[in-house]
């Protein structure tokens, strides 16, 4: 698609430049362009550009782009020479530049260059210390002030613990109380303010004709006593003033009327100024001993060695102001810095990225200012409607003064057309959001732009409603609650539009050209601001039979797959656990009786005995139970965790129970992600995982960091937040009434600013002792600061999550009064699109609707559930029987494709010889294959010969790239750093070689062009599972492919090999195995690709093996000696 002009001028532009980007304007085609060309037509190496992003996924995605435009024009000579040097290219996240800056020069400050950054360390440690601050100091007044007005456990987690680990980085050594003469200062010009004002109203006051009401008369006495002492004693008697002066119309009457609240208003503040200047001794030792927290934090970060985002920042910019040559370094290596979603950052990352854009004349002490910039090397990007990320620092208000700070309106370029949604959704949003963020005066508001729409596609009548569920009467027990009132009417208004096709959603057919079709599952995303009622949504989308996908894992332990699965393995390791025992007994899994049940829990001589009086079904299934203990228990010390779920989930038949009901299905996905957390754990033992996930289980938490493969054919569930970036045909913004956490005095015990510093709710010294509920003013104020900024991000939230929409855009929130929600923006704003005349003139197509909802009657949902949606297993076997039979035979045994590949070189006695002819002629006349043969010798073989630890160098390579972040590793990566991968036990020296050889592997592969090419495709996953049935044996093949790249078009496998001496004659029935598995699966032209790690090369697989040979390895496999004897089911067949 050609560029429109304002991409054009972006793509061009050849000076220091801000692009405002708004949702759906193109601006990642805008980078990729704006790269291309730096190379293309400026000539900038690939080495010479920086290009910087805010996620490792938006990452990766722009490095596929960039290498595929370039791709594109390789018959150009100088392009085919970066794309052979692409791994020089620096396209990653900002954190990881800053980290390899901070590890080129943090040993000056006594942090190790092998840090490791995690978060969850950082927070544990700040835990620790805050904790201990606070029992060494609570006898301390001040301390003890503020456990009393805040409560010990939050003073702790959510006051100094927070503000050690958010606010006091590495790298920073200014103390805490370098802030105290900001405050003081700020304290007193508030009070000469307030005692300004105070003048001009007592003023007021006096001028009033005393004799108009007696009301005046008696304000006027009580001000002229305090004007002459206005002591906080003094000044709390204005809180009593008179507020009644009777029905008297005289205008001194009215004007006293509008003054008083003022001076009570204006009384209040000067209290809490007055009473904060008194307490300043307490407000200074208070500050000291934090300040005495905080070395003690950055003591214990850098003696571990583990730092967070905010440390490495902070340390990179330390480094690079303090260290010129460094700076002057970066300043010569990259002549263009391109930054995305800028709007997510801070000062912080500016400062850092002003250090290295600096003019290389210029080496000015500290931060460089904008004129001292090289003029043509930045080019920022971001959206201020879209800065959602408050919580992690950012600050909007940075990206708002960056233009003006570059030059003006000369450094500000806008994308102005939305090319995602319809048009009708766009003159909507023209209307609704210059309601929504109307008179954006304040830095850290954002400011709206009316958009340019595309053109309509054919067919699709878009929509924008407002759902208002009216709220169930309190002590009204026939109807469901509120929140499960909203879920209800969302569940049942997507299987409705998708069951009859009553909505019409916009796709592209393979010439591109736009048509409609019916909205299916997969095109709804339900968005919140919050997780908190997730788990009502996934209860009501099951009641519909609606097919769901979510990005949190909210409800996993609350539900009975997870907690049956887990008594079983609990049961298994620790026989004693009477809970364990008897929920496995009432499981799905064994399914006893009641009465079956206390007859085995009376007899506590041993697990499972055989007590009389058992009916025949109940002794039949305590056999089946036993025989499962048994064979559970014989594999736990030998078999991943992974099987043993495996084992349940499959050959038990706990997936068939849940499909028995149809709203069940969903449940299906929890297999995936207690597998993966499983898989976190093989290296830590079964124990270990237990105890992970009992710390879990019966609770209504989110775990963010569990995520499984999953497919995209049902409803989205997921977070505002989570949706950035992201787009769907119909967006429903669920629960709107819900307000964030209340931020009344006392609710949050500290608030901090970067001018101020830290405030925390110390309360004020008044006569008579500490009040319960003031605080400081300096407190006070950072509060209303704060409260206006989180009201203005709800106003970006609220864009976001709207802008996500192409076709289709309805709000859900229960009706009434919903103050700091995002209701109460959206309400306001709707009314006045829906009762603006103007509205009919847009596209006729587009409908605006408001409508009203009944609560639902509790049964309604009775009805839902009794809906005959259980699967009658007797029918189903009956019309199973009637079909016709078509001879297959059945595979009664597995093999996995390596030992496959195995049994047919033992068998040929040769690795080429005895191959294909065809496929070993190739390895004789291929220069490419014949290279991969040669010997290639690493530093680390003799320890790799000495130890046997081929194989396991070969699997610490493939989580190496596994895990390796965009940029790859740092070259001096201390082992211990190495969180999430195996080591094995070697001298310091042997394992630092073993590291140092596997990091140099892993560096050539994600840099390469190979793997730049595999990033352009849709998705890439590593170590992907599969089953595959070969017709002619009855065996089965099971296996794990290295790594997997797809998209619509086609799919690449690769096969990683370490190995000294690659032939690929050698794996020429794995590789046919890995092939058909993928092609079946898929239904893809299938590339298998050979890596050589040792080589950085890539050699293509062409040839195929026979179906004879495949099937002569397979039975040859199947027929060797087991090293165990495998499971077979109560009931099955051996």
């Amino acid at each position: 698609m050609r560029a429109d002009p304002d991409q054009h001028a972006a793509i061009e532009a050849s000076r220091n430049v801000v692009v405002s980007a708004g949702a759906g304007s193109g601006k990642t085609s805008v980078l990729t362009r704006r790269y291309v060309r730096l190379v293309v037509e400026d000539g900038l190496r690939v080495g010479e550009i920086l290009a910087l992003t805010f996620t490792r996924k938006a990452a990766a995605e722009m490095y596929g782009r960039i290498y595929a435009e370039l791709a594109a024009r390789a018959d150009d000579p100088f392009v085919a020479e970066q794309l052979a040097d692409f791994d020089s290219a620096f396209i990653g996240t900002l954190d990881s530049f800053c980290g390899s800056i901070a590890r080129s020069g943090c040993t000056r400050y006594g942090v190790p260059s092998t840090f490791a950054v995690d978060e969850e360390l950082v927070a544990r440690i700040a835990e620790r210390e805050s904790l201990g601050f606070i029992r060494e100091h609570a006898s301390d007044p001040t301390v003890a002030d503020a456990i009393r007005l805040n409560g010990l456990q939050r003073l702790w987690k959510d006051g100094v613990s927070r503000m050690l680990c958010d606010h006091c980085p590495v790298g920073d050594d200014l103390p805490l109380t370098r802030f105290l003469p900001i405050q003081r200062r700020f304290l007193e010009e508030q009070h000469a303010q307030i005692d300004a004002r105070l003048d001009s109203l007592f003023a007021t006051v006096a001028s009033l004709d005393r004799r108009a009401a007696k009301c005046i008369d008696s304000v006027q006495v009580l001000v002229e006593s305090v004007d002459h002492d206005r002591t906080v004693e003094a000044l709390a008697r204005l809180l009593k003033i008179a507020r009644r002066c009777g029905r008297s119309e005289h205008p001194d009457v009215a004007i006293l009327k509008e003054v008083v609240p003022e001076i009570e208003q204006a009384a209040q503040l000067a209290i809490a100024v007055r009473s904060t200047l008194d307490s300043w001794d307490a407000t200074q030792a208070f500050v000291t001993l934090l300040e005495q927290a905080r070395q003690n934090v950055v003591r214990a970060k850098i003696g571990g060695g583990v730092l967070s985002y905010h440390d490495v920042v902070t340390l990179a910019i330390r480094v690079l102001s303090d260290d010129t040559e460094l700076r002057d370094h970066y300043k010569a290596r990259f002549r263009a810095i391109m930054i995305d979603e800028f709007q997510d950052n801070n000062e912080l990352q500016k400062e850092l990225l002003y250090l290295i854009a600096e003019r290389a004349d210029s080496s000015v002490p500290g931060i460089p200012g904008a004129d001292a910039l090289d003029p043509s090397k930045l080019f920022f990007v971001g959206d201020e409607k879209q800065s959602i990320y408050r919580f992690r620092g950012a600050d909007v208000g940075v990206f708002r003064s960056l233009s003006e700070e570059l030059g003006g309106a000369q450094a500000s370029l806008v994308l102005g057309a939305n090319y995602r949604s319809e048009p009708g959704l766009i003159a909507f949003f023209n209307r609704f959001f210059p309601i929504v963020f109307a008179d954006a005066r304040e830095s850290y508001e954002a400011r709206y732009e009316p958009l340019r729409h595309r053109d309509a596609t054919p067919g699709v009548a878009p929509t924008v409603e407002l759902w208002r569920v009216e709220r169930r009467e309190r002590g009204d027990g026939d109807s469901l609650e509120d929140p499960d009132a909203q879920a209800y009417h969302i569940a049942r208004a997507i299987r409705d539009h998708v069951e009859n096709g009553t909505l019409a959603v916009a796709e592209r057919g393979p010439d591109g050209a736009p048509s409609e079709r019916p909205a299916g599952y997969s095109d709804f995303a339900i968005l919140m601001r919050s997780t908190g009622n997730q788990i009502r949504l996934e209860r009501m989308l099951r009641l519909f039979g609606v097919p769901y996908v979510s990005q949190t894992a909210r409800s996993l332990f609350l539900e009975a797959p997870i907690n049956d699965m887990y008594q079983l393995l609990q049961l298994a390791v620790y026989p004693q656990d009477r809970v364990a025992y008897t929920a496995y007994l009432r499981g799905p899994l064994a399914n006893l009786s009641d009465d079956a049940i206390v007859r085995l829990l009376m007899d506590d001589s041993a697990l499972f005995p055989d007590p009389a009086g058992l009916s025949a079904d109940d002794s039949r299934r305590l056999a089946i139970a036993r025989e499962r203990y048994e064979a559970i228990v014989s594999m736990a010390d030998r078999l991943p965790i992974t099987d043993l779920l495996h084992q349940i989930w499959y050959r038990w038949g706990y997936r068939y129970h849940l499909l028995r009901r149809q709203e069940y299905a969903t449940y299906l996905e929890y297999y995936d992600l207690f597998w993966e957390l499983a898989h976190r754990f093989e290296d830590r033992g079964l124990a270990a995982f237990l105890d992970e996930v009992r710390a879990h289980l019966g609770r209504n938490e989110k775990m963010d960091e569990l995520e499984a493969l999953r497919d995209d054919s049902g409803v989205h569930l997921m977070t505002i937040h989570r949706a950035k970036g992201l787009e769907f045909p119909v967006v429903i913004c669920a629960y709107a009434e819900n307000r964030g956490r209340g931020e009344s005095v006392g609710g949050s015990p500290f608030y901090w600013s970067s001018r101020l510093g830290p405030a925390f709710n110390t309360g004020i010294v008044l006569p008579g002792g500490v009040r319960e509920q003031p605080a400081n003013a300096v407190y006070l104020y950072e509060q209303r600061q704060n409260e206006l900024e989180a009201q203005a991000e709800l106003k970006r939230l609220l864009y976001v999550a709207a802008t996500r929409a192409e076709s289709h855009l309805i709000f859900v929130g229960a009706a009434g009064k919903a103050a700091g929600s995002m209701l109460e923006l959206i309400e306001p704003a709707f009314t006045a699109v829906v009762d603006d005349p103007a509205m009919p003139a847009e596209p006729a197509a587009l409908t605006v609707a408001i409508r009203d909802l009944l609560p639902v009657a509790a049964g309604d949902e009775y009805a839902a559930r009794r809906s005959d949606r259980e699967i009658d297993m007797v029918d189903r076997a009956r019309a199973y029987a009637a079909l016709p039979r078509v001879r297959r035979d059945a595979a009664v045994d597995t093999v996995t494709a390596t030992a496959a590949n195995a049994a047919h070189v033992a068998a040929t006695h040769s690795q080429a010889a005895h191959a294909d002819p065809a496929y070993a002629a190739r390895v004789q006349t291929d220069p490419a294959v014949r290279a991969v043969s040669e010997d290639a010798a690493l530093d680390v073989d003799p320890i790799l010969d000495q130890h046997d630890l081929a194989a396991v160098f070969g699997t610490f390579c493939h989580a190496l790239i596994e895990h390796a972040p965009a940029g790859g590793y740092a070259d001096d990566v201390e082992p211990t750093a190495l969180t999430r991968v195996r080591l094995p036990d070697l001298s310091r020296r042997d394992l630092e070689l073993f590291v140092r050889d596997g990091i140099a592997l892993a560096n050539a592969f994600v840099g390469s062009a190979f793997t730049a090419r595999l990033r352009a495709l849709d998705s890439v996953e590593h170590e992907v599972p599969f089953m595959l049935a070969v017709d002619g044996t009855m065996t089965t093949v099971r296996g794990q492919i290295d790594l997997l790249a797809l998209d619509s078009r086609s799919a690449v496998v690769v096969d990683f090999k370490s190995d000294r001496v690659v032939d690929p004659a050698h794996y020429a029935v794995q590789l046919d195995l890995y092939r058909r598995a993928v092609a079946a699966l898929y239904d893809l032209p299938v590339e298998v690709v050979l890596y050589d790690l040792r080589r950085a090369h890539a050699l293509t697989i062409t040839d195929s093996v026979s179906d004879a040979v495949v099937i002569d390895a397979i039975e040859r496999a199947a027929a060797a000696p087991a090293p165990g004897a495998a499971f077979i089911a109560p009931g099955a067949t051996g």
